[in-house]
């Protein structure tokens, strides 16, 4: 299979998650335009941010409009480290690009991004991590100063009673800060696992960025890389805003 049809195929599989994710998304056809669009991801109160957002990287149909929005869609491809607009590369783009070769890094994948509305405080996301360390209850491997917890739970009866299994894995696995880190702002991701028949291992964000719920989705492959990723996505959000809302 040639390096454009893994791409095509990636990008698909992103799209069934993306949409079962988000409710409401109308995907926006992908476009080299970096024209930018001025929107404000506002609440009730007209609290939040005013962001110049270049057109090629919208995947909400309703954000190009701009104006007055309760949420915005975005997406970064990620190559060798460094990103880029979410077009889908030429064939073969990807590892004949200099950035790569400079690097030795092949790595190449999509981040969707959802910067939903003001206003989210850190203290939100430490009781969601309290309460999710105590439903995934099996304590697993760290991943790059995250803990790691799987749920187990059993044993499984069918609807006639009979046993199905003793035991039994949940088909999404969190990766959260320590419960002592009082220094860091909490982090929660959620993913999928291999094993899961989702079409392709994910892992799922919910953070906080100036206020503001923020959720990105990238290949569960990558979560030892989960700093990298969150410095990238952030690093991208702050060359959009404009302004701060209060």
């Amino acid at each position: 299979m040639g390096a454009l049809a893994i791409v095509v195929l990636s990008l698909v599989l992103a799209n069934y998650i993306w949409e079962r994710v988000v409710p409401g998304a109308a995907i926006a056809p992908r476009t080299a335009d970096m024209r930018p669009v001025r929107m404000s991801i506002v609440n009730s109160e007209g609290k939040g941010l005013r962001l110049k957002i270049p057109k090629a990287y919208i995947l909400d149909r309703k954000n190009m409009d701009g104006g007055a929005q309760s949420s915005a869609v975005l997406g970064i491809f990620v190559i060798a480290g460094s990103y880029r607009p979410p077009l889908v590369p030429a064939d073969g783009e990807s590892e004949k690009s200099s950035d790569v070769a400079a690097s030795g890094d092949s790595r190449k994948y999509e981040v969707r991004i959802w910067l939903q509305s003001c206003c989210f405080a850190e203290d939100h996301m430490k009781k969601k991590i309290s309460h999710a360390v105590k439903v995934y209850n099996v304590k697993m491997p760290d991943a790059n100063g995250l803990e790691h917890y799987r749920n187990e739970v059993g044993p499984l009866h069918d609807a006639q009673g009979k046993l199905v299994a003793e035991k039994a894995t949940a088909r999404t696995e969190i990766y959260v800060t320590p419960a002592e880190s009082s220094t860091n702002a909490p982090v929660y991701y959620a993913c999928t696992i291999p094993s899961d028949p989702e079409p392709a291992p994910n892992c799922q964000s919910e953070l906080v960025y100036l206020r503001h719920n923020l959720k990105y989705i990238f290949p569960a492959s990558e979560i030892a890389r989960w700093k990298e990723i969150d410095e990238t996505v952030r690093a991208f959000l702050d060359g959009l805003v404009e302004a701060e809302l209060k």
